[in-house]
């Protein structure tokens, strides 16, 4: 099993849960779009912790993905909580937020490996990280 997490972060680490994200975030190559089809399982705020914990025991092929978003930021806490978040895409864009939730609220970073970064344009980037074992 491969959980997905997909966060927009402000340039100072703020979580932007707004939605609809910018278009450049939504679609295009490196675009939430595209992961979305390459994913077998969209999950949203009321998918269950604990079938997906039954379901990573059981070790299934199955690939799912979240994006985070006001209405699912405490579900993906809960993922991160139980250690079932295999990769974390960020889209990092310029803005400064300065409120809100910030990315250290959610995991710990140093517990992640950047595997791959993209400049979608000169202004944002998409990071991809996949958890230390």
């Amino acid at each position: 099993m491969k959980i997905q997490v997909i966060t927009v972060v402000s340039s100072d680490g703020n979580l932007v849960l707004d939605d609809p994200f910018d278009i450049s975030i939504e679609s295009g190559k490196f675009g939430i779009e595209t992961l979305k089809k390459r994913a077998d399982l969209i999950l949203n705020k009321d998918s269950s912790l604990i079938a997906l914990l039954e379901e990573n025991r059981k070790a299934s092929a199955s690939n799912y993905f979240v994006k985070t978003t006001s209405l699912t930021f405490d579900f993906v806490k809960g993922l991160f909580l139980y250690n079932l978040v295999d990769e974390l895409i960020l889209y990092q864009i310029p803005s400064v937020k300065n409120i809100g939730f910030r990315l250290s609220e959610l995991t710990n970073l140093p517990e992640w490996k950047l595997i791959e970064q993209q400049s979608i344009n000169p202004r944002l980037f998409r990071l991809i990280y996949r958890r230390n074992k």
